[in-house]
């Protein structure tokens, strides 16, 4: 999502972050009542994942503003480059 809004759609990387955390958290306001209204939620692996993904936002923003915007793009770029050969060759390969 913030490939895309960085790369093709023209954003900053401090804009796609707010509109991506904007919209996973209106994701999260829908569907997370529902989950937990029917006994969906796997919450000690739920709490992991939520330290785990904080512990790397916290990290992930302390590295960007180090090393700076170019250079996070360009890691953005690679890491999408990546997948995308991957799910090619799974593609091709099977």
């Amino acid at each position: 999502m913030m490939a895309i809004m960085v790369l093709v759609g023209g954003l900053d990387l401090y804009r796609a972050n707010i509109v991506k955390v904007v919209a996973q958290l209106a994701n999260a306001a829908v569907v997370l009542p529902v989950y937990i209204y029917l006994g969906e939620v796997a919450w000690k692996l739920a709490i992991v994942l939520a330290v785990g993904f904080g512990l790397g936002g916290w990290l992930g923003a302390r590295f960007a503003v180090r090393v700076g915007a170019k250079w996070i793009r360009y890691i953005l770029l690679a890491g999408l480059s990546l997948y995308l050969l991957k799910e090619a060759v799974e593609i091709l390969v099977g």
